[in-house]
């Protein structure tokens, strides 16, 4: 007699296959649990439930409660079994079994939220009831919740890997995945492990969607580990999405993945704006080594025409206006030794040509070569999570280029799930950067929206009439961004445009901001407080923004669209 247990088993993608039954009888069982135990026809179980009763009614016991109560299950008596395991759960409190089995029976009845009320109950009865704790977890990561499953296993030190197999892809796709393991056979796979995996695999840019499965192994206490992964692929309507997402900038993107099935990637763009000309390419390369850290590499050329009129003191004599050229070549190359930690550097040299006539903004013919650096720390990763993300820059002439300077930033950034299904959250995040030295224009801090505005600024778009110079500009500054989300809607996408979901929210947003000019050539004496609201798209790895931003102090409005890496 197999009981509901195994049908409950089979729900959550036969995670437990062939287990016995919670408990077991002891070795000495009287006659009538035997018969329960042995039963396999609907007449012998109905002869074991009428010696059982009988047990019952002159020699009452657990396994005698239990069995009854499984007979009636198999028989599917859901009623009358439910009523055994509570009268069975008052007459022995301290026996996890009639829980783990009443969970049984609400996943037959696909009642899903009674059986994990249940099974929670019986971990609380006995924390290292196996076959409650391998139900639970089962349940958990079949809803897609990995550090609960994984947590709940972790409490008996399971689930111990015997085998770790992957999703079939050709090429470097199918060698990726063992560099990028935090984990191997005889390990407890924990939740640090698995994400530290998933983050060096999102990393590469090549897979849309990562997931882990866990299957018993024939191994004693065993699992195996499987890592199920989607390949972001190519196909005509996200090469044609690529191309067409630019249009209203005047822009083309061509982004090209796993390139012949070597693992590199390709970002490239095209803006034919006559005042912010540029070609750009980029390539990724995930390095075949343990950790898969990525390389990249990229080259652009940009002219344009820049107007600070804006930016400028009301008093400035100076002409707003300055052309400028250059050609970029640099590289970066990006880890992630934890989940909670990535980092990265590189190194940048800019041939370029400027002129204008606004002094202290280098708008000449030097060059620069900068190093730079960066490091995020995830401090708390929860319902609550903080990460605080540190860039820094420096140029030497000693070493290449023409000018010495430093700088750098570092962003604190918040999040609070409002419930715990995360669909309503509250985002905050405190930015603050300085810069040292001869700091030519190209190097300055600017917050807004647009290619050239490394921090945002929600309602303050960075070029006017195609001109760069709209946004705040300075040497130092301190940022705050405050969003309120919720989550609309979840569209399944099934592979289409290589995703496999997109999630709609709606925002509502507020930014404060400040710049400072160690050079007193832009103005820095005003606070700047935008407001507005938005819609976003979001997949595994990147999001779209639209929305619309209100300048309160310069009384102007935005609209203006984006896309980004996710940063949570």
């Amino acid at each position: 007699m197999k009981g509901p247990c195994a049908a409950a088993l089979a729900f959550v993608c036969g995670v437990m296959t062939g287990l016995p039954a919670s408990g077991s009888a002891a070795a000495q069982a009287p006659d009538a649990i035997q018969q329960a135990r042995d039963a396999e026809t609907a007449t012998e179980i109905l002869a074991a439930i009428e010696r059982l009763e009988a047990v019952i009614e002159s020699d009452p016991s657990a396994d005698a409660y239990l069995y009854l109560g499984l007979a009636h299950s198999e028989l599917q008596q859901y009623v009358r079994a439910l009523e055994l395991f509570g009268e069975a759960r008052d007459i022995y409190p301290a026996d996890s079994r009639f829980l783990a089995e009443t969970a049984g029976i609400h996943m037959a009845e696909r009642d899903i939220e009674r059986a994990i009320d249940a099974l929670e109950q019986a971990l609380v009865v006995d924390p290292a009831d196996a076959y409650a704790s391998d139900l639970l977890a089962s349940i958990r990561l079949s809803q897609g919740e990995v550090r609960e499953a994984l947590t709940v296993w972790n409490a008996i030190a399971q689930p111990r890997v015997g085998s770790i197999f992957q999703s079939f892809s050709p090429g470097f796709l199918d060698r990726a995945v063992p560099r990028a393991l935090a984990f191997g056979p005889g390990d407890v796979l924990d939740y640090v492990r698995w994400k530290t995996t998933e983050s060096r695999l999102f990393g590469t840019r090549l897979y849309s969607n990562v997931g882990l499965e866990i299957e018993p192994a024939p191994a004693p206490e065993g699992y195996n580990a499987i890592v199920r992964t989607t390949a972001r692929g190519q196909s005509a309507t996200g090469l044609l999405t690529g191309m067409l997402r630019g249009l209203p900038s005047e822009t083309v993107h061509l982004d090209l993945h796993d390139v012949g099935n070597s693992g590199i990637g390709w970002q490239s763009s095209f803006r034919w704006d006559e005042d912010r000309r540029l070609l750009q390419g980029r390539l990724i390369v995930p390095l075949p080594v343990p950790g898969l850290p990525v390389l990249e590499l990229y080259d652009a050329w940009r002219q344009e025409r820049w107007n600070v009129g804006r930016q400028l003191p009301a008093l400035s004599a100076a002409r707003p206006d300055f052309d400028y050229k250059v050609h970029v070549l640099g590289f970066e190359l990006h880890a992630v030794p934890h989940y909670r930690i990535e980092i990265g550097g590189g190194f940048e040299y800019r041939n370029r040509d400027a002129g204008g006539s606004i002094p202290g903004l280098a708008l000449d013919a030097r060059n620069t070569g900068v190093f730079r650096f960066e490091a995020a720390v995830r401090t708390s990763d929860r319902r609550y999570r903080n990460k605080i993300v540190g860039k820094g820059f420096i140029a030497r002439k000693s070493i290449l280029g023409d000018f010495d300077f430093s700088g750098g930033s570092v962003r604190i950034a918040n999040r609070y799930d409002l419930d715990r299904a995360g669909r309503a959250t509250v985002d905050f995040s405190v930015t603050g950067g300085t810069a040292r030295g001869e700091l030519p224009v190209d190097h300055y801090f600017i917050l807004g929206l647009g290619d050239v505005a490394g921090h945002r600024l929600r309602a303050h778009v960075a070029s006017d009439h195609g001109q760069y110079g709209r946004a705040p500009i300075g040497t130092d500054f301190v940022l705050t961004n405050a969003d309120v989300r919720y989550r609309l809607t979840t569209l399944p996408m099934f592979g289409a445009m290589g995703l496999p979901f997109v999630e709609i929210h709606a925002m509502g947003f507020y930014d404060a901001a400040k710049v400072f000019d160690r050079q007193r050539v832009f103005r820095q004496d005003r606070w700047w407080h935008d407001v507005g609201a938005g819609i976003r798209f979001e997949t595994p790895l990147a999001a779209l923004t639209a929305l619309y931003g209100r300048d309160t102090v310069g009384r102007e409005n935005a609209f203006y669209y984006y896309v980004e890496r996710r940063f949570w």
